[in-house]
């Protein structure tokens, strides 16, 4: 099986399964990682398609053949995911800020290009806690997460 830099793990091998489904839900699933972690997909900045530490890259790769899926819904979702892509990379890569404002960038931007609609995402990365439901844990801070960790150490 392919390592960490592999196309074929994870959600991009989900975009070649036989079940048009789960290929549907991958598209679905990329799109709404991107949405959420906007900037951050790409901690090291590789926002260029021939890095091969770009994980946006590769993620690019799968989601442009799956775009001429025999299956409609799943070229829909898998056009959004490289639409949403796109938006992204140009929002990253022209100085369009940090990861506080990519939510409302990428909505405005996808409503402009006549996309479908962002709002089945539930939060993005900048929301606060309190717009998390209800009964979900709420995400730990970095230092309460390190403090945890470093608490098992002997």
């Amino acid at each position: 099986a392919g390592g960490v830099h592999s196309p074929s793990t994870g959600l991009c091998a989900c975009l070649s399964s036989k079940d048009w489904m789960t290929r549907k839900g991958a598209s679905d699933c990329l799109r709404a990682l991107f949405l959420v972690l906007g900037p951050l997909c790409e901690p090291e900045g590789a926002w260029d398609t021939s890095d091969v530490r770009s994980l946006t890259a590769r993620c690019a790769r799968v989601l442009d053949s799956a775009r001429f899926d025999k299956v409609r819904e799943v070229r829909e979702a898998a056009r959004e995911a490289v639409a949403l892509l796109e938006v992204l990379r140009a929002y990253s890569t022209g100085g369009g800020g940090g990861a506080g404002g990519w939510d409302a960038h990428a909505r405005r931007a996808m409503a402009a290009r006549g996309s479908a609609n962002l709002s089945d995402v539930p939060f993005a990365a900048a929301a606060p806690a309190a717009a998390i439901p209800a009964g979900l844990p709420r995400p730990r801070s970095s230092a309460q997460h390190q403090s945890r960790h470093i608490a098992r150490v002997p």
